[in-house]
């Protein structure tokens, strides 16, 4: 079974954005993409599907009834439960790959992410429209562009083949997950707070989170 992404909504940092009333105030996200190409729906390399589930297992799934909370953040903030920005993502993938053994410790920046999506896709082959497609960017302006409503969706099964087979040959066996000794800061008031000894009790189960040397986690 193929996991499958919608994208619909934008976000990582402020922004300003309308109420229902259409007065501006500062928000984590929109309720729109930048732009019509960018929304979209497209198939999910296997290996990170692998890694959202274990994330929805984790943070997200009643360890009593095994319900999903559907509406929840996929990714918890580190300071605050249902919200995060670039900062966050920019440091935590840069520690990472600090940690990753062999990694190259060159800055990394979120964009840097599409761009070697859309180089992998180019060396893999990939028909250029499907790859427009898939990381939401809008065809050449021509006679047909304007009329183009995008691929049958079984189309794009083998853009997601493509990238589990380039990141199976890097992962060499093991999975997405990278140890850390990293924990959440969520307040004592919040839900995730409140149960954070069974989240870093799940997180340490598979070697997720580890402990510094002479370091007992809380």
């Amino acid at each position: 079974t193929i996991a499958w992404l919608q994208v619909k909504t934008q976000g990582g940092q402020r922004c300003l954005t309308r109420d229902q009333f259409g007065r501006l105030s500062a928000a984590d996200s929109k309720p729109y993409t930048k732009t019509t190409g960018s929304t979209r729906k497209v198939p999910i390399a296997r290996p990170l599907s692998t890694l959202i589930s274990e994330v929805i297992r984790i943070y997200h799934t009643d360890a009593a009834t095994g319900a999903v909370n559907t509406g929840a953040r996929l990714i918890p903030g580190l300071r605050s439960e249902d919200s995060s920005g670039i900062a966050a993502l920019r440091a935590a993938v840069n520690l990472a790959l600090q940690q990753s053994a062999g990694a190259q410790t060159a800055s990394f920046e979120p964009h840097d992410l599409r761009a070697a999506l859309i180089t992998d896709l180019a060396n893999a082959g990939v028909d250029d429209r499907l790859s427009r497609w898939y990381v939401g960017h809008s065809a050449p302006v021509d006679v047909h562009s304007g009329y183009d409503l995008g691929p049958d969706i079984g189309l794009l099964d083998p853009v997601a083949d493509v990238m589990a087979t380039a990141v199976a040959g890097v992962l060499e066996g093991s999975d997405l997950r990278v140890p850390t000794t990293k924990t959440e800061q969520w307040g004592r008031g919040t839900k995730r707070g409140k149960c954070a000894d069974l989240l870093r009790g799940e997180l340490r189960a598979p070697g997720w989170l580890t402990s510094r040397a002479g370091h007992t986690q809380p």
